[in-house]
């Protein structure tokens, strides 16, 4: 006739099991974070690309257009 099984070998078996359901949800909550994190950055970089785009066309062809973009695009205002 087989024992039943004791408490401590039960709660083993959950300790078991949590731990390799944790780290799986865990490794879904960093790459869902680290995923949104990466849309940041493309979505930042993107924007400043336009944003230099459109200071460069708005100084045209003008004589101090170089001077003009040193000043904004690599020193900006604060």
């Amino acid at each position: 006739m087989r024992r039943p099984a004791s408490p401590f070998r039960q709660r083993g078996q959950a300790l078991v099991e949590f731990s390799i359901v944790a780290a799986l949800l865990f490794f879904f909550l960093l790459a869902v974070l680290e995923s949104g994190l990466l849309l940041f950055v493309v979505g930042t970089a993107r924007f400043g690309a336009g944003e230099v785009a459109r200071q460069e066309s708005e100084s045209g062809n003008a004589v101090s257009a170089d001077q003009v973009e040193e000043v904004v695009v690599v020193r900006p205002q604060v």
